[in-house]
């Protein structure tokens, strides 16, 4: 079932690359709350602040799931930005895992990209790197800025995408199921959590975000 899934993936990503247009609004409705523009290699996902009072976990999680611990929230399915990242090329890599032979944690692979929120304040809109909405809650210093990687979460035995399942679409500490991830160990035992809003930058609980993910590359070729 997992190598079904994963074709049926390859093939509808194959296809959009085929036609060699943007798709912003996916008129046949099967990427909802995302828009795809595949010349630009630009995806924009649709988001909604939700401001966690507690450390951080994610970045983005699915509506409804773990929205007490992420930044924003979104009502596009996991498997659907999975499926965007692969239509502008990105590669899935794997989550942060335990090498026997090492005998240590390796962090997460994948294609790397870069993420970026715009969202409307005092009636302008402003644009600012996704990680300076987050700052150390004990220095209060912000996020360095950095490139997530595409690790694509995994499927169940049952084909079931576990990111679907779980929510959670952008991590900010290591996930096994997590579409995008941060590209070091970074555990998520709750004294190990570093990250809170930053007051300075972050959108008001219930702002609009559209969260912008491009690839690395193109971010700092300036695209």
């Amino acid at each position: 079932m997992r190598v079904l899934l994963l074709a049926v993936y390859v093939v509808l990503a194959s296809s959009a690359l085929a036609q060699n247009a943007p798709v912003t609004q996916p008129a046949d409705g099967k990427l909802p709350h995302i828009q795809v523009d595949v010349a630009k290699k630009q995806i924009r996902i649709e988001c909604e602040a939700v401001i966690a009072d507690t450390p951080l976990e994610f970045l983005v999680c699915l509506t409804g799931t773990k929205e007490y611990e992420s930044l924003l929230r979104s009502r596009a399915k996991p498997s659907h930005v999975h499926l965007a990242l692969l239509m502008i090329g990105a590669k899935a890599g794997k989550p942060a895992h335990f090498d026997e032979q090492a005998k240590r944690m390796l962090p997460p692979e994948g294609s790397p990209v870069r993420l970026t929120c715009v969202f409307d304040r005092d009636g302008k809109s402003v644009t600012y790197p996704a990680t300076r909405l987050m700052r150390n809650q004990k220095t209060h210093a912000e996020m360095a800025e950095t490139a997530w990687v595409f690790a694509g979460s995994r499927f169940t035995e049952q084909g079931d995408y576990l990111a679907d399942v779980s929510g959670e679409i952008i991590s900010v500490v290591n996930f096994p199921h997590a579409v995008l991830d941060v590209p070091m160990v970074r555990s998520s035992r709750n004294e190990s959590l570093e990250w809170v809003p930053n007051p300075d930058i972050a959108p008001k609980r219930e702002t609009k975000v559209w969260l912008v993910i491009e690839p690395a590359e193109a971010h700092a070729g300036g695209h």
